[in-house]
């Protein structure tokens, strides 16, 4: 691979110095590319995830100029969305198209590497780094809808570990960019709130500050006082699986913010079931068979809030217990064909509930 600079455009400002990258692998064909382009935007053009303005990118990637080119989508983000668009028509692929996932998801890693690396000394380029922003968040999206690299290192780590570690793998400057857009400025919010809950719950009970408790605790209900209801019919419809995302993270960030108090706190445990139920209405509301894709973070989310009715198995609320951790099962089944960590999420949350119920 061979590095060139950066030819200055008028108007463009990108340092000389800066090499840029070079692959061996082309650009697809225009007429593959727009089939790509199709696909991408019947499956992101509903959601929050892509948060570009898609006929402007639409327009600045099929010009007819280099890889590379400052006019055009930065390489990261053109190669994620090749690799989007193949997954998605990967049953009716373009014509001649000889592009595997596998190339073009070596493609997008290797850009991604190269862009975030150039991001250094271009933060004055907005443009710039808020593409890369975006090819990293539809990266760690393709990762978690693979159910590859996004799995704790501790294979013993708890769904409510793995939904930490699902919450990081949208990268924190965005919530920066666009907290006040709906609805990925919500669910931006509500991992940020998430994070702030694990990372004060992994504390002891008695090392935790209460007043930063008792912040947190008013931060969590002031957000979802603010969050779009989920019972209205709109809200329950397939394009806004990102609003029951938010919805769901939020509850989950209380549900972990309260569970280590209710041993000792009336409170907490009236807090963190509520929080529990709460996710169990917004998911039997939701359209579920409607959907043709189901976001992944719902697996590590809706299976951490079955993990905590189970453990609490003990608590003498069985019949309840068992009736909602049925119906999380119930919904992990129905969305595990939807999404391959969802239906890990799924399984391992089945073996757990056996465990618990055997003998019984």
């Amino acid at each position: 691979m061979k590095d060139e600079s950066l030819t200055i455009e008028p108007g463009c400002s990108v340092l000389p110095e800066v090499p840029v990258l070079r692959t061996a692998m082309e650009e697809p064909p225009q007429f593959a590319v727009e089939i790509l382009f199709e696909a991408f935007f019947g499956r992101f053009s509903d959601g929050g995830f892509f948060f570009l303005e898609p006929l402007q990118f639409r327009q600045s990637a099929l010009l007819p100029l280099p890889y590379s080119h400052p006019e055009r989508p930065s390489p990261a983000l053109l190669s994620a969305v090749y690799l989007w668009g193949t997954r998605i028509s990967s049953k009716s692929p373009p014509p001649e198209f000889e592009y595997t996932e596998e190339d073009l998801l070596a493609l997008t890693v290797h850009n991604l590497a190269h862009d975030i690396h150039l991001s250094r000394r271009m933060a004055h380029n907005t443009k710039f780094l808020v593409q890369t922003i975006q090819a990293e968040v539809l990266l760690s999206l393709w990762y978690l809808n693979a159910a590859a690299s996004v799995l704790p290192s501790n294979p013993t780590a708890s769904p409510m570990e793995d939904s930490q570690t699902s919450s990081h793998t949208i990268p924190s400057t965005i919530t920066h960019a666009y907290r006040g857009q709906v609805p990925f400025g919500l669910l931006a919010t509500a991992s940020l709130l998430f994070e702030r809950s694990v990372i004060l719950s992994t504390e002891p009970t008695d090392r935790q500050n209460f007043a930063e408790f008792s912040t947190l605790d008013q931060q969590l209900d002031a957000f979802q006082q603010h969050l779009p209801s989920m019972e209205s019919p709109e809200c329950a419809s397939p394009a806004n699986q990102t609003l029951l995302a938010a919805n769901s993270l939020a509850n989950v960030a209380s549900i972990r913010l309260h569970a280590p108090h209710i041993p000792i706190r009336p409170e907490s445990t009236r807090r963190a079931f509520l929080a529990a139920d709460r996710i169990i209405s917004d998911f039997t509301r939701a359209d579920m068979l409607d959907w043709n894709h189901a976001d992944p973070i719902f697996g590590p989310l809706l299976s951490a809030v079955c993990t905590f009715y189970i453990s609490h198995y003990h608590l003498g609320l069985h019949p309840q217990i068992v009736a909602n951790s049925e119906t999380l099962l119930s919904v992990l089944s129905t969305l595990s064909k939807l999404s391959p960590l969802i239906h890990q999420c799924y399984a391992a949350t089945q073996i757990y509930w056996s465990a618990t119920t055997d003998g019984e």
